[in-house]
Protein backbone atom coordinates (compact mmCIF):
# COMPACT_ATOMS: atom_id res chain seq x y z
CA UNK A 1 0.00 0.00 0.00
CA UNK A 2 3.11 2.33 0.50
CA UNK A 3 4.26 1.83 -2.62
CA UNK A 4 1.24 2.00 -4.23
CA UNK A 5 0.77 6.06 -2.26
CA UNK A 6 4.50 7.21 -3.17
CA UNK A 7 3.64 5.32 -6.93
CA UNK A 8 0.57 7.84 -7.21
CA UNK A 9 2.21 11.03 -5.28
CA UNK A 10 4.99 10.66 -8.09
CA UNK A 11 2.60 10.07 -11.16
CA UNK A 12 -0.07 13.22 -9.89
CA UNK A 13 2.95 15.62 -8.88
CA UNK A 14 4.51 14.57 -12.26
CA UNK A 15 1.17 15.38 -14.03
CA UNK A 16 0.87 18.85 -11.86
CA UNK A 17 3.99 20.11 -13.31
CA UNK A 18 3.61 19.03 -16.57
CA UNK A 19 0.32 20.83 -16.58
CA UNK A 20 1.98 23.88 -14.93
CA UNK A 21 4.78 23.45 -17.77
CA UNK A 22 2.47 23.47 -20.48
CA UNK A 23 0.36 26.36 -19.43
CA UNK A 24 3.87 28.08 -19.66
CA UNK A 25 3.94 27.69 -22.98
CA UNK A 26 0.59 28.31 -24.17
CA UNK A 27 -0.45 24.82 -25.05
CA UNK A 28 -4.34 24.94 -24.55
CA UNK A 29 -4.79 21.50 -22.57
CA UNK A 30 -2.79 22.67 -19.67
CA UNK A 31 -6.09 23.13 -17.48
CA UNK A 32 -7.25 19.82 -18.52
CA UNK A 33 -3.65 17.55 -17.59
CA UNK A 34 -3.79 20.13 -14.17
CA UNK A 35 -7.51 19.59 -13.53
CA UNK A 36 -6.69 15.74 -14.04
CA UNK A 37 -4.24 15.60 -11.74
CA UNK A 38 -6.07 17.60 -8.75
CA UNK A 39 -8.92 15.37 -9.12
CA UNK A 40 -6.65 12.46 -8.86
CA UNK A 41 -5.23 13.65 -5.65
CA UNK A 42 -8.50 14.91 -4.08
CA UNK A 43 -10.47 11.49 -4.86
CA UNK A 44 -7.57 9.28 -4.94
CA UNK A 45 -4.38 9.89 -3.24
CA UNK A 46 -5.81 11.50 -0.24
CA UNK A 47 -8.31 8.98 0.49
CA UNK A 48 -5.94 6.18 0.06
CA UNK A 49 -3.33 7.73 2.72
CA UNK A 50 -6.15 8.25 5.02
CA UNK A 51 -6.93 4.94 4.82
CA UNK A 52 -3.53 3.24 5.44
CA UNK A 53 -2.96 5.92 8.26
CA UNK A 54 -5.87 5.34 10.04
CA UNK A 55 -6.02 1.23 9.03
CA UNK A 56 -6.64 -0.55 12.84
CA UNK A 57 -6.46 2.60 15.15
CA UNK A 58 -9.73 3.32 17.28
CA UNK A 59 -11.29 6.05 16.23
CA UNK A 60 -14.26 5.50 18.72
CA UNK A 61 -13.21 8.57 21.14
CA UNK A 62 -13.46 10.76 18.44
CA UNK A 63 -17.83 10.22 18.58
CA UNK A 64 -20.33 11.71 20.07
CA UNK A 65 -21.30 8.78 21.02
CA UNK A 66 -18.61 7.67 23.43
CA UNK A 67 -18.72 11.32 25.11
CA UNK A 68 -22.09 12.76 24.30
CA UNK A 69 -21.58 15.95 26.30
CA UNK A 70 -18.52 17.75 24.75
CA UNK A 71 -19.03 21.03 26.84
CA UNK A 72 -17.99 18.08 29.93
CA UNK A 73 -14.42 17.12 28.20
CA UNK A 74 -14.16 21.57 28.63
CA UNK A 75 -14.91 21.54 32.58
CA UNK A 76 -12.86 18.09 33.45
CA UNK A 77 -9.71 20.33 31.18
CA UNK A 78 -10.24 23.25 33.22
CA UNK A 79 -10.11 21.38 36.64
CA UNK A 80 -7.04 19.56 35.31
CA UNK A 81 -5.38 22.56 34.59
CA UNK A 82 -6.34 24.15 37.95
CA UNK A 83 -5.18 21.38 39.70
CA UNK A 84 -1.73 20.92 38.34
CA UNK A 85 -0.90 24.98 38.80
CA UNK A 86 -1.58 24.29 42.59
CA UNK A 87 0.51 21.34 42.34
Amino acid sequence: MKSIIWILTLLFAIGLAVGFAMQHYGIEKSDVVIGISMLGIAFILIPLFLYYRYQGKDLTKYSFRHNPNPEDLDKKEEGNSSSKENE
